[in-house]
């Protein structure tokens, strides 16, 4: 019975606790400026899912000069053909439009699209 050959895995190691924080810590020395500077180059639709990030990305996200930054950005880049114009209307319908910026400067005739808004009533 000595010479039997254990066929256990190996136990894996929980991360300790000093990891898991210096980890977040990490994060969390990223200087502000240097976050809004990253996010001010993130197209619209992927800012609109960063808003669940934290309560400072949603604050910096939705605050009027980030909104008039990232805008005055969009329109200054000449490649922005990726860069899209979200309009919501306010009251119970809830209409959520989205256009090309390229196609508000540039062209006559500015074509919108109907996004679909989870909290639209039926």
């Amino acid at each position: 019975m000595e010479n039997e050959v254990s066929h256990q895995r190996p136990k894996r190691m929980k991360p300790t606790k000093h990891v898991q924080s210096s980890v977040q810590d990490s994060i969390l020395t990223l200087p502000s400026e240097l976050i809004t500077e990253i996010l001010l180059r993130v197209p619209v639709k992927s800012l609109l899912k960063f808003r669940s990030v934290s309560k400072s990305w949603l604050a910096l996200i939705s605050s009027p000069q980030f909104v008039k930054t990232h805008l005055s950005q969009s329109v200054n880049n000449k490649e922005n053909t990726h860069h899209r114009l979200m309009l919501s209307s306010i009251g119970p319908e809830k209409n959520i439009k989205v256009c090309s910026i390229r196609s508000l400067l540039y062209e006559s005739v500015v074509e919108s699209s109907d996004l679909d808004c989870p909290l639209k009533t039926p």
